[in-house]
């Protein structure tokens, strides 16, 4: 196969901005009604820091696998050269649908947006229901309409979608901020809204850890690191530094938006109204319609920056599999002037563009999927870390105890994750729409192995 190249064009800026903006999307300001409701303004907080605690044990285990291994494709190269391509399939085919998904996903949540922002204008054109959910022509065409724009912006290079990415971040952090500045300065904010910490009828370690079991998908966005490492133009040895980075940004801000929304009146009662959107209606009640204004501009960047941070990592992860034969070859072409995967980036496009029809409902179906996609990928990184780093402390004084240590770490928390979203009545645990999704998706995964993988000739990943 030619012309698989990619360009060095990934800074270490737009590394972290590409980790960032795809940490944080829709769900960061949708959501805090539902984490309130799961755990307490207490419990939430405790719950997102002990996950991202967890991240970062992951995270150090992905750069360490970075560092070894500075090629597209991240979790799915590790897991096709320590275990075979039988477990590189697994785990690319996970991960594929959970990046695609989160597009499409963001896509759809801009239709949402405007229909809050202005409803008489994309709460017209009702198409049919789905779900209990009412699809319109305006909130399609928006969807439509930011899709194939980051797919141009994607297809014109890596330097251009980074240099968009960093950007669209630095807004994103800067709206947040000020938001909870105003927040802060509003009459009628009070601490004691905070109260009580815990939800009601919960345990303290049940509230903390069914927040736990989202992070996998609060958080997926850090996993774009690896994707791009054959593009990096600076030493994989800065990836620890940029992932933690990331997350501990993305847990601040997530922690901002949550307790914005509790400190304008008691959480429970909050909870309790069941608002259409409880964070804009908390943010009208404190700022007016200029707070409104600036948070829609945040969630805007939100959702643009989740769908260009998951279309370069989807893309480079279809690339990383055609050059294994477990994709098409067309899907790994490199475009010698932009140096990046146009026809991956085009079918990514393809596929995400059928989303908005089936609307909003139906897509949340797999929010839990993508979960169990991600920390599937995540237990792979760290039990090839584990497989190399034990290697190598057998080998002799190369090898590091911590290593082993922080890579067996990270496949017991990957593992633990994984069973909070599969055993029926842990905190986290899947849906049925959920299951039979993944169901689905397992079964199309079978059918694509036996009839096209296992028949394909074996090729290598390029060396690093």
């Amino acid at each position: 196969m030619e012309n698989t190249k990619l360009g060095r064009e990934m800074s270490p800026a737009t590394i972290w901005a590409l980790a960032v903006g795809s940490i944080i999307g829709f769900g960061c300001f949708i959501l805090p009604p539902d984490f309130l409701e799961r755990a307490g303004t207490l419990g939430f907080v405790l719950g997102i820091l002990t996950g991202a605690a967890a991240m970062l044990v992951i995270g150090k285990n992905i750069s360490f696998m970075v560092e070894r291994f500075p090629l597209a494709g991240g979790q799915f190269t590790y897991a096709r050269k320590i275990f075979g391509a039988t477990h590189g399939f697994v785990c690319g085919w996970m991960l594929i649908l959970g990046y695609i998904s989160l597009i499409a996903m963001n896509s759809t949540a801009l239709g949402v947006l405007a229909e809050y922002i202005a409803p008489s204008l994309f709460q017209t054109g009702s198409l049919y229901c789905v779900a209990g959910w009412n699809v319109y022509l305006p909130q399609i065409v928006l969807s439509v309409f930011f899709i194939v724009l980051f797919g141009l912006f994607n297809s014109r290079g890596g330097k251009i979608a980074g240099k968009l990415q960093v950007g669209m971040v630095l807004l994103l952090i800067g709206a947040v901020f000020l938001v909870l500045a105003g927040t802060l300065l509003s009459p009628g904010v009070s601490l004691s809204h905070l109260s009580p910490g815990f939800a009601e009828g919960k345990a303290p370690f049940q509230c903390v850890f069914s927040i736990v079991a989202m992070v996998p998908f609060l958080f997926v966005g850090f996993d774009t690191v690896p994707q791009s490492a054959e593009e990096f133009s600076f030493s994989p040895k800065k990836t620890f530094s940029l992932i933690l980075g990331a997350i501990f940004t993305g847990a601040v801000i997530y922690i901002v938006i949550t307790l914005c929304t509790a400190l304008v009146w008691p959480w429970q009662e909050m909870v309790a109204a069941r608002h259409t959107w409880a964070t804009g209606t908390a943010v009208f009640n404190s700022l007016g319609p200029v707070g409104v204004g600036v948070l829609a501009a945040a969630i805007c960047m939100g959702i643009w920056t989740g769908m260009n941070g998951f279309y370069v990592a989807s893309s480079r992860l279809m690339l990383a599999m055609s050059r294994e034969r477990m994709l098409l070859a067309w899907f790994g072409e490199v475009d010698p002037n932009t140096q990046v995967p146009n026809h991956a980036i085009l079918t990514v496009m393809i596929i995400s563009l059928i989303a908005p029809w089936f609307g909003r409902t139906a897509i949340s179906w797999v929010v839990d999927m993508c979960s169990c996609g991600t920390i599937i990928g995540y237990l792979y990184t760290c039990a090839a870390a584990f497989h190399i780093s034990w290697t190598d402390l057998r080998k002799g004084p190369a090898g590091s105890r911590k290593n082993v240590v922080m890579a067996a770490a990270g496949a017991v928390l990957s593992a633990g994750i994984l069973l909070l979203l599969l055993i029926p009545g842990m905190p986290g645990a899947m849906g049925k729409e959920s299951w039979m999704a993944f169901a689905v998706w397992i079964l199309l995964g079978v059918i694509f192995y036996l009839t096209v993988v296992r028949r394909s000739p074996k090729r290598e990943t390029p060396e690093a």
